[in-house]
């Protein structure tokens, strides 16, 4: 099948803009002065943004066929000059969020090429959608090649144009989501504007309104803000001999943390008095609230004084480390700690540093950045905002298993 083939952008949003203008022009004359117009500005943004696509690609386990691979003779003057060799079908199902019917926009900076998949499977409030792509080599074309390298740089290659489509696409949605904030302001207040008007000409002849002989008149009613349910991550199956948690799991372990920690940042003055094993429990408890599991009804425990896991067979999947800021020791203390935990080959882990007592939070922001880059034992890292780096650690110089180490700092202090 076919995608971004069916609407140029700028044609497609501007025809949202204008649904959006044509609905608010109808909410009734009552509705539009008995609301609260924040409310109502938040709930049609919440109803008519699009959400971006989102590619999960860390995961794909690819699946191998035996087909008779369609190839074109080399001198073909038609489409019926073909024949077929034997070969091999890899097909990759490859997990996506976000709104399906984009797979249907043409972006308004494009590649110009036409873009095929096997099937799309739409996502849903349940479950994230699925790519199906399958790429086929005859056996004479893959012969002699060193198969997974040379299968993995075709994928890449042959995908990466369908990656820089939803990436401008998705800056397409976003300057589509930027715009509407005005178009709904702007068409609530004209909406607005005219029932006062008719309010104004209605008293001033002495008529009447027509009411809702059913709406209560004791104060208006505020609507509420539109709540869409977060698909949940699908379930991955792990070998009997060892776990682990998925990469999208994962991603989303540490935007729970971020909420949590944005949420105390906010309230320091509650939690600045909190210990690190009291901190700790607040985390297990927003973590608690998206992840269960069915046997003991939490998925995140205790392990140590301050830190936080997943379990399996007495051995952990995911580690986090929370410590309150005492200097660049802190952090080598954690790591350290997390080695010695960290038992299996596909281990994610997270460190959460609290300042309780610097004023210069930038500061010590900064010192936590020259550790990660000093470190020896690091072999990469990437800033993901200005609290927040994403970190590759080798266990020891003796040790070249790599641990995952997802580095935030939140500042509480007073």
């Amino acid at each position: 099948m076919e995608i971004f083939d069916k609407h140029e952008a700028y044609e497609y949003f501007e025809k949202l803009k204008k649904l959006i203008q044509e609905e608010i022009s109808m909410i009734d004359d009552d509705k539009i002065q008995n609301t609260d117009i924040e409310e109502l500005k938040n709930y049609y943004f919440e109803k008519w943004k699009i959400q971006p696509l989102s590619l999960f690609l860390d995961e794909l386990n690819p699946i191998l066929n035996e087909e008779k691979v369609k190839r074109y003779s080399r001198h073909y003057r038609t489409d019926e000059d073909f024949y077929y060799s034997d070969g091999y079908k890899i097909t990759y199902s490859i997990q996506f969020d976000g709104d399906n019917r984009l797979f249907n926009v043409i972006p308004s900076t494009r590649i110009l090429q036409r873009f095929h998949v096997s099937n799309i499977e739409k996502s849903t409030d349940e479950k994230y959608g699925i790519i199906t792509y399958a790429l086929e080599f005859t056996k004479q074309e893959i012969e002699g090649k060193d198969t997974p390298d040379f299968v993995k740089k075709q994928f890449e290659s042959s995908f990466q144009h369908i990656k820089q489509t939803i990436d401008n696409l998705n800056n397409d949605v976003q300057q589509y989501n930027n715009s509407i904030q005005s178009v709904i302001r702007n068409s609530l207040e004209a909406r607005k504007k005219k029932a006062d008007e008719f309010v104004k000409l209605s008293e001033n002849l002495a008529i009447p309104l027509k009411t809702n002989p059913y709406a209560p008149n004791v104060k208006p009613i505020l609507l509420k803000k539109n709540i869409v349910k977060k698909p949940e991550m699908p379930k991955v199956k792990q070998r009997e001999a060892e776990y682990g948690i998925s990469s999208s799991d994962y991603e989303n372990i540490k935007k729970i943390i971020g909420m949590a920690g944005y949420s105390m940042e906010k309230t320091a003055k509650t939690f600045n008095k909190f210990t690190e094993e009291e901190l700790r429990d607040v985390f297990i408890a927003f973590l608690n609230t998206h992840y269960l599991q069915m046997a003991t009804g939490e998925t995140f425990s205790k392990k140590g004084k301050t830190d936080i896991h997943i379990q399996f067979d007495n051995k952990s999947a995911y580690i986090a480390e929370c410590k309150i800021w005492s200097g660049e020791k802190i952090l080598q203390e954690a790591i350290n700690q997390l080695n010695s935990y960290s038992t299996w080959h596909d281990v994610k882990t997270s460190i959460i540093i609290f300042n309780k007592e610097n004023k210069d939070f930038v500061k010590l922001l900064t010192k936590v950045k020259v550790f990660i880059d000093a470190n020896e034992l690091c072999q990469g890292n990437i800033s993901t905002s200005k609290n927040e780096w994403s970190c590759k650690f080798k266990k020891s110089n003796d040790n070249s298993q790599i641990v995952t180490v997802h580095i935030v700092v939140f500042d509480i202090c007073l």
